[in-house]
């Protein structure tokens, strides 16, 4: 039965244009879109097709359009779909009778969903009974569909020149948290054996038990100090976000996934955490310190590395990449920018916001996200894909290092897309033919012939020949020397981070908005946000 229907328009989700679509929301909560009106009763093969059951809707304010968002499932992938209707009266009226349609659905419990959550996340829902998917602007009930207002803004990423269009599909976020009932777990390594300890907060901790030393970076919803623990004397990398920020711009999901994927993993090429904690209204991640900065610092310097040296980055973050991976973990955000040295010249992986979690060999998922000249085919395409995904990313990041170049590159989004999807890969003469046959295998466009897009994954990359005479044990156990060793005077130099960062003035951010209008919405997304590693941090 239909609940109500009629023409709106709908943004793409890649590019981000605006298509009439006749949509026809039916009382089982599908919501079907058409490019032509479909005749009555032949609602078959639609070109959009999710369901409203679980959805939350928001209201976007603008002086001359009547936008609304809804966030919510298709085929059982979490999504964010804008749309426009054509005054505020009709817009309303879409939204009432998606709510209403929604709340049938949300009002039984057992309806709700575990999909792509983790084992302890599973075991709290149903403990508690709580919607997977909520939305920072309501107090969540299990029976709670929300309309919330929000303000357009804009986001810019990295250094590359495409890299501040819309990168991000955001997911609905997850504010289940793991349960604080086991103060001890051990991991097993997958590649190269190793235990990882953690254990509660012993203490609250907080900003003022840190000397701030020098800003070494900033991003889109936070910066990065250089500190000090005053209690050790020992140095940390704190990465300082604002909650309301966070939180007004759905990043939620990002933020504790960043936090789940830190907390249990252990790998000498992955970047080690050793406290978060909320302070007031900030939150607050204290990470080793990667003094060398970030390869992309490097790459810029020398224009281009050689083959030797690009095998010996390549094959740790091979080892850090095929470890996430036996782990269930999907990176998909491998660029230079990412990639930090460490003192001692190795590789440190870091940023694990958009870390997909829960993803074995056989699994996929659908969220359109990364950035665009590391994107893979059929991330573009909007197909389901899976951990294949990191292996064409690491072609196209050893491509740049060993040509000085990437091997897609235009600045029109559209036509970087069209280079990513059609395009062979072209080499310069001076490559080896193994390096070209390396680079191959990971460009491949279809993921299932991909280099490594087996059921063998990171261990078939490591047996191709151009890492032949590699030892991976003594590469994991760092006894292979690195080809470079950041050349620093004191454990505070940082002549490898952006000049532009470390000359400001060492102070945080006053907080702009305060959060109490946010009610106990705070609470239920970052109660189990506070962690403390063992006394060992990573792998030294």
């Amino acid at each position: 039965m239909i609940v109500r229907e009629g023409w709106l328009l709908k943004r793409g989700e890649h590019i981000k244009n605006w298509r009439a679509r006749y949509f026809v929301l039916m009382d089982d909560g599908s919501l079907l879109g058409f490019k032509q009106k479909p005749p009555p009763g032949q609602y078959k093969d639609p070109t959009n097709n999710f369901t409203v059951k679980k959805c939350h809707i928001f209201k976007v304010e603008s002086p001359t359009h009547f936008i609304f968002v809804i966030k919510g499932l298709s085929y059982d992938q979490e999504i964010e779909r804008n749309f426009s209707a054509g005054n505020d009266h009709d817009r309303d009226s879409w939204c009432n009778a998606i709510m209403e349609t929604a709340f049938r659905f949300n009002n039984d419990p057992a309806s709700y969903t575990t999909n792509n959550l983790s084992p302890t996340d599973i075991n709290l829902l149903q403990q508690q009974q709580l919607p997977q998917n909520t939305t920072p602007t309501t107090q969540i009930t299990p029976s709670s569909t929300s309309i919330a207002t929000i303000t357009p803004t804009s986001t810019t990423m990295g250094h590359h020149p495409t890299s501040n269009l819309a990168i991000i599909n955001n997911q609905a976020p997850n504010v289940l948290q793991p349960s604080t009932a086991t103060n001890s777990t051990t991991f097993n390594f997958g590649l190269g054996g190793g235990v990882l300890e953690y254990v509660q907060q012993p203490k609250k901790m907080c900003l003022d038990d840190f000397n701030l030393i020098k800003l070494i970076g900033r991003g889109s919803w936070g910066k990065v100090m250089l500190s000090r623990e005053k209690s050790t004397g020992s140095l940390y990398a704190i990465k300082i976000l604002k909650k309301h920020v966070i939180i007004s711009q759905n990043e939620v999901g990002h933020t504790l996934t960043e936090s789940r994927v830190l907390r249990t993993t252990n790998h000498p090429f992955l970047i080690a955490l050793k406290y978060s904690f909320r302070d007031g209204e900030r939150l607050c991640f204290v990470m080793e310190y990667a003094g060398g900065g970030e390869l992309f610092y490097h790459l810029s310097q020398e224009r281009k590395f050689s083959e030797e040296k690009t095998k010996f980055y390549g094959a740790e973050i091979v080892s850090a990449l095929g470890y996430l991976h036996d782990h269930e973990i999907i990176y998909r955000d491998l660029k230079l920018e990412n990639l930090l040295l460490g003192c001692d010249g190795h590789i440190k992986i870091a940023d694990f916001g958009l870390c997909k979690d829960n993803i074995r060999f056989t699994d996929t998922t659908r969220t359109f996200c990364g950035t665009p000249e590391y994107l893979s085919p059929e991330v573009i395409e909007d197909n389901q894909y899976g951990r294949a995904v990191d292996w064409w990313s690491l072609g196209v990041l050893l491509y740049e290092m060993m040509c000085g170049s990437l091997p897609f590159d235009n600045r029109t989004t559209d036509l970087l897309f069209r280079e990513i999807l059609l395009r062979p890969v072209q080499f310069p003469a001076n490559l080896s033919e193994p390096a070209k046959s390396f680079l191959n295998g990971l460009l491949i466009k279809d993921p299932t012939k991909r280099l490594g897009g087996g059921l063998d994954d990171a261990r078939e990359i490591m047996m191709h020949p151009f890492f032949r005479g590699l030892n991976w044990q003594d590469l994991i156990e760092k006894k292979v020397p690195p080809p470079f060793v950041p050349e620093i005077t004191s454990e505070t130099d940082t002549r490898y981070f952006d000049c532009q960062f470390t000359a400001e003035p060492v102070n945080l951010t006053p907080i702009d908005r305060p959060m109490n209008h946010l009610g106990e919405v705070d609470a239920s997304f970052f109660t189990q946000f506070s962690f403390a590693a063992g006394s060992q941090l990573g792998h030294r």
